[in-house]
């Protein structure tokens, strides 16, 4: 996912819609949950949320399954069908190949499912550990690896930012104060100056994970370190993956190696 403008502290912000997010945060999880116990799966009614951002993400316990439900992300893509669809078969070939990932689920058709206007696919829960947390360092040393699965990948995939991006420009003045108006001529101003690059990126183009930063790299007790949340999963060059690290330093040491590599 595309990360949030870090706030500035001098312009008074909106108030969060809390009432209108925690209804549409109940009904997700009711869609969640229903779906998951027409399929048989024993879902309790307490599941964990792990995420509510632009998806609400479920642990169904005491089922190992996670449940992510598309609420917001559908505004910036559509049909979110096809990219949830696509999501799940990068994963499944990934893991198919021993690639470190969080795998589509097992117990039950990961999907993608439509329930009360949602759509929702299902992911194996992996239990977390949590003395240890991923760092860009740890991206960095696993990126490559996973390059080379991705290389293999047969299906076609969007170059990256096919979408998003005119999406994205198209919703700014939805935005409300959220950003303000020097803001969004930032991001205008951005949007057109790599338009070129976007458009006809340069050198050798493969799959990219399309978020390697170290929140989408997981934890977990017996699995170690794994990967997750190829939502954002594109064709372009491998840089593109370095820089959404957002490290500069591990950028700067990486790029040595990629370019012996080349």
């Amino acid at each position: 996912m595309t990360h949030p403008p870090p706030g500035h502290g001098t312009r008074p912000r909106r108030a969060s819609p809390k009432p209108a997010r925690h209804a549409l945060t109940r009904r997700a999880t009711a869609a969640a949950l229903a779906l998951a116990r027409r399929h048989g799966l024993p879902a309790g009614d307490d599941p964990a949320v792990l995420g509510n951002v632009f998806s609400l993400t479920l642990h169904l316990r005491p089922a190992p399954v996670v449940a992510r439900v598309a609420t917001r992300m559908p505004r910036l893509r559509s049909p979110i069908g096809d990219w949830l669809r696509m999501e799940l078969e990068v994963t499944a070939y990934l893991a198919a190949q021993g690639a470190p990932v969080v795998s589509p689920s097992a117990e039950l058709p990961p999907g993608p499912h439509l329930e009360d206007g949602f759509a929702i696919s299902f992911w194996t829960w992996l239990e977390p550990d949590p003395d240890r947390v991923a760092t860009t360092a740890d991206c960095a040393a696993m990126l490559g690896d996973l390059h080379a699965v991705l290389r293999t990948y047969p299906g076609e995939l969007p170059l990256m930012c096919a979408n998003d991006v005119p999406r994205g420009l198209a919703l700014l003045d939805a935005t409300g104060d959220v950003l303000s108006p020097a803001e969004k001529d930032l991001v205008r101003s951005a949007a057109a100056e790599l338009a070129p690059f976007m458009a006809a990126p340069p050198g050798d183009l493969q799959p990219l994970h399309g978020d390697a930063y170290p929140a989408n790299l997981l934890a977990t007790r017996r699995a170690g370190l794994v990967w997750i949340d190829f939502e954002d999963v594109c064709r372009g060059p491998v840089e593109w993956d370095l820089a959404t690290m957002m490290d500069a330093g591990v950028v700067r040491d990486l790029l040595p190696a990629l370019a012996a590599h080349r």
